[in-house]
């Protein structure tokens, strides 16, 4: 009842948080994200099966605390972002209790998906954008002139014979890299990679949505100056995304199998029974 009446109370700056967010191009997968946590949360809640834990009281009031005082305060000052906190440390406390009755598989994994629905505060999405922009101008301007394309580069616009593309619009940098990292986030969680598999997967997320666009501005220089087709403009320019995207979602997965080889231990068995490795490499 505690948490019905705290969301309730909560709703409206909810609402007005993600529609501000929907605004923003590059935060407009959160619904695809917010369907995901939804189904993992059922799907493993069915699956778990039922045990009887003490609820852990200490890490119950370190949240539930700070989200009443936030909760009150955000209401007061009207402040969304601060009610989304607040409702997600709510969470965390329901998480808390769901786990004294159940043994849900990694529901902290779950519960820390939840806040990839915040945006970093004191813009540093935006300063991480225009990092992006600077970095994707340069790598794709040194492959340009490896590959003999003429073109000249002036802060983030490539200019082309009879065309200019400003990179945000070429490659949409911070887009495809919140999505690249959300989706990598998504693949943890769900595999349930350990802490060491999964901080290098993220990282490997940021990399990949840096080649990602690089990739893009490349297919778009070359369709330009090759055979003058325009694909930084309407369903070309989307579809364009879409396939670059998956080909990054499988460098992804590619990543993920090569983080599995290497960091799993081998298995008792025939194969490995004689090698004297196995000992030192599981350890």
């Amino acid at each position: 009842m505690v948490a019905l009446l705290v969301g309730l109370a909560a709703l409206p700056l909810v609402l007005q948080y993600f529609s501000r967010l929907w605004e923003e191009e590059h935060y407009q997968y959160f619904p695809l994200l917010i369907g995901v946590i939804v189904y993992l949360g059922w799907s493993r809640w069915h699956e778990a099966p039922p045990v009887s834990r003490p609820l852990k009281v200490r890490c119950a009031l370190a949240c539930g605390v700070p989200a009443l005082l936030g909760l009150m305060i955000a209401i007061l000052y009207q402040v969304p972002l601060l009610a989304v906190l607040s409702v997600l440390l709510g969470l965390g406390v329901v998480g808390l209790r769901l786990a004294s009755k159940r043994d849900v598989e990694n529901l902290f994994g779950i519960w820390v998906l939840c806040w990839f629905l915040i945006r970093p505060p004191w813009g540093f999405d935006e300063r991480m954008m225009g990092w992006l922009q600077s970095l994707t101008t340069l790598v794709s301007s040194r492959l340009l002139d490896l590959f003999g394309r003429l073109h000249l580069t002036e802060g983030n616009i490539l200019t082309f014979p009879g065309k200019s593309f400003f990179v945000d619009e070429a490659c949409s940098g911070i887009i495809s890299l919140r999505t690249m990292v959300a989706v990598t986030a998504v693949i943890v969680v769900y595999c349930n990679r350990p802490w060491v598999h999964a901080g290098l997967l993220i990282a490997a997320g940021f990399f990949w949505a840096g080649v990602m666009n690089v990739i893009r501005i490349g297919m778009i220089a070359v369709a330009h100056l090759k055979f003058e087709i325009d694909l930084a403009e309407g369903w070309r320019h989307d579809l364009t995304g879409v396939v670059v995207f998956v080909v990054a979602f499988a460098g992804v997965l590619s990543t993920d199998a090569w983080l599995k080889f290497f960091l799993e231990p081998m298995q008792h068995g025939i194969r490995f029974a004689k090698n004297p490795l196995r000992g030192w490499w599981n350890r």
